[in-house]
């Protein structure tokens, strides 16, 4: 991601229109642009800390008040009706239904629900073990990388 100074440029539109919004988990901060609305982390983690991050225990944890979940797995009905809220908020921006790409897609939920309602879905994730449970339902429509 680029940058001029201390302030980064958006990953999505390029503005420099950006406001520091917190610190994430990530121990860096999270910006937020003013001109489309994404959030990001910046700097960004190396890869290997990315890794570390989000092994299965991010999944399941006693420490979720920090970073990842108490269970993930548990929760999936809950989840679910949140993506089925954020679909249904995308699909009345735009009812044609083609494909999606879900970048961070975890154990796949998003994406079950929009291959329900129709959709052509794919999805990445950096976490081996979320590509391995999301596998058993999305098959090859999910890689780890």
């Amino acid at each position: 991601m680029a940058s001029h100074g201390k302030t980064p440029l958006c990953p999505i539109c390029g503005s420099e229109n950006v406001i520091a919004k917190e610190h994430s988990s990530f121990k860096n901060v999270l910006w937020r642009c003013q001109s489309c609305q994404t959030v990001f982390v910046w700097p960004q983690p190396p890869l290997s800390e990315l890794k570390e991050i989000y092994k299965d225990s991010y999944f399941k944890n006693n420490k979720s008040k920090d970073c990842g979940y108490d269970d993930y797995e548990r929760d999936k009905v809950n989840i679910l009706k949140t993506f089925e809220k954020r679909l249904k908020k995308i699909q009345s921006l735009d009812p044609k239904k083609g494909r999606i790409l879900d970048i961070g897609c975890a154990f796949g939920y998003f994406l079950e629900v929009a291959r329900k309602n129709g959709w052509d879905v794919r999805g990445v994730d950096i976490s081996e073990h979320a590509i391995r449970a999301a596998k058993k339902t999305l098959g090859d429509n999910v890689i780890c990388g």
